[in-house]
């Protein structure tokens, strides 16, 4: 059971569906979650949206199931185990309820609980959820069971992504120092990592990160264009402007860059060019929340312009 269940956290079967909730800041991020969801973060008060799309958003395909000793018992838990990923993105509270059920019937049960924690960011608990996460790993090490490296930096992972989207960023901050305590050069914690921190300001220790992240991996879209806001924070335009036009050498039509790259323009009082973005985006991506912030971006752009006639 429990070689299943590691089997699971490696193969990033959880889920990816977007999350609904839109009201986050920039860095508070909804950031995209590698195995719960993706999300797309909004901040229409000023020019600071930005959705991390690039990162995941489709099903993942279905893994293949593990070879080896693979017990009758086994086969039905993943069966079951899919079926709470695939009502988390369709129906999530059926898919809590189904999750409820399975932990009752077996409490000790550890694919269960993290059924149970997948459903609970599905209906946007994610207190509850992080607790859940966090309760799970403690269970494991203190059970004398033990976790493979891997999966305990990707479970870490997963309960810094349910604290961050609680905006328990502290917390959050926590558990992926404790992936990188692990993995030291763990891509996608430093990445996480430096979403907290420039959440909380701390923007230098974000560049940090995100400088590792991109030693590490140069064709991460979506570091160079959080490593642009971070330093557009910090009003160092130059260099924003250079990571945001790598990420559009890359990615010509990446929305997120667009809004990024529309932000320092409008920083920079290049109405004209911030204008330009924010209607591109609104016709590569309409309808999505990406969209809708540019939109309202334009709108308001307009009415200070008409008030100053």
């Amino acid at each position: 059971m429990k070689s299943l269940f590691f089997f699971l956290v490696r193969e990033a079967i959880i889920l990816s569906f977007r999350d609904n909730d839109r009201n986050a800041s920039m860095w508070r991020c909804n950031s995209v979650i590698f195995f719960f969801l993706t999300a797309t973060v909004l901040c229409t008060a000023s020019p600071c949206a930005l959705s991390l799309a690039a990162r995941a958003g489709e099903t993942p395909a279905k893994p293949a199931p593990p070879t080896g000793n693979v017990t009758a018992e086994d086969e039905a838990e993943l069966q079951r185990y899919s079926k709470c990923a695939g009502l988390a993105r369709k129906n999530p509270r059926q898919a809590f309820d189904h999750a409820m059920v399975w932990v009752e019937g077996d409490k000790e049960n550890i694919t269960a609980r993290h059924c149970l924690a997948i459903s609970l960011i599905a209906i946007q608990d994610y207190f509850t959820a992080g607790e859940q996460l966090e309760r799970i790993i403690a269970d494991m090490e203190l059970g004398g069971r033990g976790l493979p490296p891997d999966v305990a930096v990707e479970l870490y992972r997963q309960t810094g992504q349910a604290w961050m989207l609680a905006a328990e960023n502290e917390r959050a901050a926590t558990m992926f120092t404790a992936a990188l305590a692990i993995t030291p050069d763990h891509v996608d914690s430093l990445i996480d990592r430096g979403i907290v921190k420039a959440e909380a300001r701390r923007y230098w220790e974000a560049l940090e990160d995100l400088n590792r992240a991109l030693e590490l991996a140069p064709d991460r879209i979506e570091a160079y264009i959080l490593r642009a806001n971070a330093y557009r924070e910090l009003n160092s335009m130059e260099m924003a402007t250079k990571d945001v036009d790598t990420a559009l050498n890359m990615s010509p039509d990446n929305p997120d860059a667009l809004f990024e790259r529309a932000a320092i323009r409008y920083s920079e009082n290049d109405l004209s060019g911030a204008r330009a973005d924010w209607r591109r985006i609104t016709k590569l991506v309409p309808g999505t929340p990406l969209a809708h912030s540019a939109q309202v971006n334009l709108d308001r752009m307009d009415a200070v312009l008409q008030e100053g006639k």
